[in-house]
């Protein structure tokens, strides 16, 4: 399968291409295996979560690429103010829907600072 869509998104993406085609790839793999160990392990499959997560990730990138089309500023500036940003927004939409817990983000938070 990522072979197929090297094939395809690489001449048109370039290095992007070859990322979707190995995030597309992986994703389909955790579907596939996690389908899997639930017919030999009886647990829920937090399908909810992963939805949630993947959306806040979807939101992180689109926060990316708004703040890197952003006329007149340096593209060091950009990168910083958008991870940050992005960043702050990510851990907010995560919290929001419930990912994870306010004690958590406290916790991840004190192992980055």
């Amino acid at each position: 399968m990522n072979i197929i869509l090297n094939l395809s998104l690489i001449p048109i993406f370039k290095i992007t291409g070859a990322a979707i085609a190995t995030s597309m790839s992986y994703l389909v793999i955790l579907i596939l295996s996690t389908k899997k160990l639930t017919k030999f392990i009886k647990m829920p499959t937090p399908w909810k979560t992963w939805l949630k997560t993947i959306f806040a990730g979807v939101i992180f990138v689109i926060i990316l690429f708004l703040v890197k089309i952003l006329p007149g500023f340096d593209i060091w500036f950009k990168i910083i103010i958008g991870f940050i940003l992005a960043g702050i927004i990510y851990t907010l939409l995560i919290w929001k829907l419930k990912v994870i817990d306010f004690k958590e983000i406290k916790k991840i938070i004190k192992r980055v600072l």
